[in-house]
């Protein structure tokens, strides 16, 4: 099978490359050899999609939240009350570019010279082997086995602390790394006290075991093995030792002082058998990010991408450390970026990386493996891949010569980079007008924290501030109809970077962009407001925009080429096919509960986007 791109691994990683590539016209291949796509989000494990956005961070931010795809799957699956599994099976499916191989396990890879030119997968249910070839390859598979055979410098285990001058690293280098998880019992309450015994073979826990945190019977994500325990070449024994673990903690709870009533009462029907691992092998790029880096909060000439999840590397000793926490190391950072020389291999030429296999330090990775962080930096280089492949430029030229392509390219599929922002020179909103029906100066939001965060756009660092505060809700100021081309398309600490409608004003409202000459066009990118706040409810956000027509001007006469009754994007992609129009017009019509029209960007192109849906 020969395709543009191949994405290996099914997981985060490879899903989010393989979308943003196909969306942007490469046709790809997604192999994994699972049945279910999602890897530790998936309905197998079911992990949560943490990232920058945490309760957490150093500098109190709470309005951080990641865009892009990973803000897309969560508004599929609160549309539907779809599982991520299901919300990235439709993900996967609307794209006519990209096909999925499911349980197909790649099991070996070709190189020529520098260059990776296939992969061999072997069907884990039939044992049929099949050859994929492509321009550019993409290792998901979140342990870095593409990498490994195909001979790029890899990294694995815990650099000593003088390799990096990392405060966080141990005084040596060894091979310990953090333990996978199973993160889920299946039990029920049956009324009746319940015998249960542990099984000899399963008696693992030491004397004195105890953790602080416990607060129910649910299975935890500390239940780990040591770090010996080798995930990456013995991922059943490691598995295995994992069941040990929680049938010896099941029986603690039996035990347990306050919980162990309840616990005699409810039967254990199943243990989950997906061990969420967490490390691997890393691929060595041009650039390897510490946490001294993720510490400082760099801003980098080469970010695609930021994180703001603690330094969360876990206890080596896992539950043989009888008293711990759980945690070796967990200090808050505040919001750092992640660089683009990252994501590649330092010696082979066509090889990128999607996941936690990304050119970091253990301590670092404590961090940057976070699924929504994996998101952004996967969108990144599915993006970066494009260019590779439809182009023939190098991984490395890209960082060199077009960075500010892969940039500007990565903010116009919604991702937020910061201190960057629009200056795509095609973008048509960028040269008009902008007035409103309506518009007041503020955006209300309700939130947990009033601590915003910002960029200075001259020294490139971050600075936290408080927001006014009134009645309950928090407040960013500045909000006006030309924020929408100011080329920032979220709210950033105390600026709003959007048109808000008058909140005592009915709607529709209407935002309009006119330009002094005619332009052609067949294109709208519209950003609504999503609410990337720290909660994630089960339900749309209200301030979504969720009824609209788009309207234009041509020869004097108005006329909808636009009409959605049902949105659920924050980012939605219109074509309307190419004519000279003077003017644009967006009619908000209905929210999801909001009284005001909120949105943060427009943006008009006179080409159609190959990603245009």
């Amino acid at each position: 099978t020969r395709v543009d791109l191949v994405v290996v691994g099914g997981g985060i990683g490879g899903i989010c490359t393989a979308v943003s590539a196909a969306r942007l016209g490469l046709k790809v291949a997604l192999v994994h050899d699972r049945p279910v796509l999602g890897g530790n989000a998936s309905i197998e494990q079911h992990t949560g999609i943490c990232g920058a956005n945490s309760y957490n961070r150093i500098d109190g931010a709470s309005d951080t939240r990641e865009g892009g795809i990973v803000e897309e799957s969560r508004l599929l699956c609160w549309l539907g009350g779809h599982s991520n599994s299901s919300a990235f099976r439709k993900m996967v499916d609307d794209e006519p570019k990209l096909t999925e191989r499911a349980n197909e396990r790649v099991v070996a890879a070709e190189r020529k010279g520098d260059r990776v030119v296939s992969v061999t997968a072997v069907d884990t249910l039939t044992g049929k082997r099949t050859r994929y070839r492509g321009k550019a390859f993409v290792d998901g598979t979140g342990d870095g086995w593409i990498g490994h055979f195909v001979g790029a410098e890899m990294m694995y285990g815990r650099e000593a602390k003088g390799e990096y001058g990392e405060p966080d690293a141990p005084e040596t280098r060894d091979d310990l790394t953090m333990s996978g998880c199973i993160d889920d019992y299946v039990y029920h309450d049956t009324g009746k006290e319940v015998p249960f015994e542990v099984p000899a073979w399963a008696k693992v826990l030491p004397e004195g075991f105890d953790r602080p945190d416990i607060n129910n019977l649910n299975a935890r994500w500390w239940l780990e093995h040591p770090g010996t325990f080798d995930d990456l070449h013995d991922p059943e024994r490691a598995r295995d030792e994992l069941i040990r673990i929680h049938l010896d903690y099941w029986g603690f709870l039996h035990r347990h002082p306050k919980f162990g009533p309840q616990a005699r009462r409810c039967r254990l029907d199943e243990i989950k058998l997906h061990n969420g691992r967490r490390e691997g092998w890393r691929m060595l790029g041009d650039y390897v990010l510490t946490s001294l880096d993720c510490r400082e909060g760099r801003i980098f000439d080469d970010a695609i991408a930021y994180g703001g999840w603690a330094l969360d590397t876990h206890d080596p000793m896992g539950v043989m450390n009888p008293k711990g926490n759980g945690w070796w190391k967990c200090d808050r950072v505040p919001v750092y970026t992640i660089p683009y020389r990252c994501l590649y291999s330092k010696n082979i030429e066509n090889l990128y990386a999607a996941g936690r296999n990304i050119s970091v330090t253990h301590a670092a990775l404590g961090t940057t493996r976070v699924m929504a962080t994996i998101f952004m930096t996967a969108q990144a280089a599915g993006t970066a891949a494009v260019i590779t492949a439809l182009k023939g430029v190098s991984p490395r030229e890209i960082g060199r010569k077009r960075i500010r392509d892969l940039q500007q390219l990565l903010m116009k599929q919604d991702q937020y980079i910061p201190g960057l922002k629009n200056e795509d020179p095609e973008d048509l909103a960028r040269g008009a007008s902008v007035s409103a029906t309506s518009s007041q100066d503020r955006i209300r939001f309700a939130g947990t924290s009033s601590i915003g965060w910002s960029i200075s756009q001259k020294s490139g660092a971050f600075r936290h501030h408080r927001d006014p505060e009134r009645e309950g809700f928090f407040y960013s100021e500045g909000a006006s109809p030309a924020a929408v081309i100011d080329g920032v398309s979220r709210i950033v600490g105390h600026e709003a970077h959007a048109w808000v409608s008058d909140e005592t004003q009915p709607l529709p409202q209407a935002l309009t962009l006119e330009w002094k000459r005619p332009v052609r066009a067949s294109e709208v990118r519209i950003v609504f407001n999503s609410d990337l706040m720290p909660t994630y409810p089960a339900a749309m956000p209200a301030q979504l925009v969720k009824a609209y027509d788009v309207e234009v001007k041509a020869g004097g006469r108005w006329e909808t080429v636009v009409t959605e009754t049902d949105n659920w994007r924050r980012l939605a992609v219109h074509g309307f096919g190419s004519r000279e129009i003077t003017a644009l017009r967006l009619v908000c019509k209905e929210t999801w509960g909001d009284p005001s029209a909120q949105v943060f960007e427009v943006r008009v192109y006179a080409e159609r986007s190959e990603d245009g849906r």
